[in-house]
């Protein structure tokens, strides 16, 4: 926190379990610890749009937002890198959920700090056109302008290219210059 405590409670230390679990190569932890986290960011959304003026609820939400920023960009980094090959492959629609709601909770700057960080991972090999249009991508999600499912479209093809070993899933090859005309359109 602001005093440079850490915070040690189970409930931070779950959130904190949970992160590490996503990039758990057994399938059925993986995905449980995502839909777990996206749970935990759908939950602080409803605190923020709740009218209550009950203590107890408006402090839930802060430990949620607290124990959530804390993880957020090495999450994201996660699950780009993960859209990248390094996740299996049925993972990928709950690890673009969870992204989706971790880009549309955060803060336009934040948002863009992550993804930007993200794409800026070696594990991204499909070159600068590819980085700008995922950025696209990312940036719509973010504001609302795509929804959860073009995430996943994009991460199922972003996995494709990256299992591949021919020039055309390559900076500069076929398959690359159609995932750029695609998803490329500010």
């Amino acid at each position: 926190d602001a005093t440079g405590q850490v915070d040690l409670s189970p409930f931070a230390r779950s959130v904190q379990a949970a992160a590490v679990c996503t990039n758990e190569k057994e399938v059925d932890v993986a995905r449980s610890a995502m839909m777990f986290l996206k749970t935990l960011v759908d939950i602080k959304g409803t605190f923020e749009k709740g009218e209550s003026t009950d203590t107890a609820y408006k402090l839930a939400g802060d430990v949620v937002d607290s124990s959530i920023s804390r993880i957020r960009p090495d999450l994201v980094n996660a699950i780009v890198a993960g859209a990248c090959g390094h996740y299996p492959r049925e993972v990928l629609d709950p690890a673009a959920s969870l992204l989706y709601v971790l880009l549309r909770a955060s803060s336009p700057e934040e948002a863009e700090s992550a993804a930007t960080a993200a794409l800026e991972q070696d594990v991204f090999k499909l070159g600068g056109d590819a980085r700008r249009a995922l950025l696209v991508v990312l940036g719509k999600s973010a504001q609302g302008n795509a929804d959860s499912s073009t995430l996943m479209d994009v991460f199922e093809t972003l996995w494709n290219l990256h299992q591949g070993e021919d020039a055309n899933t390559f900076a500069g090859g076929d398959a690359v210059a159609k995932f750029v005309n695609k998803y490329g359109q500010s």
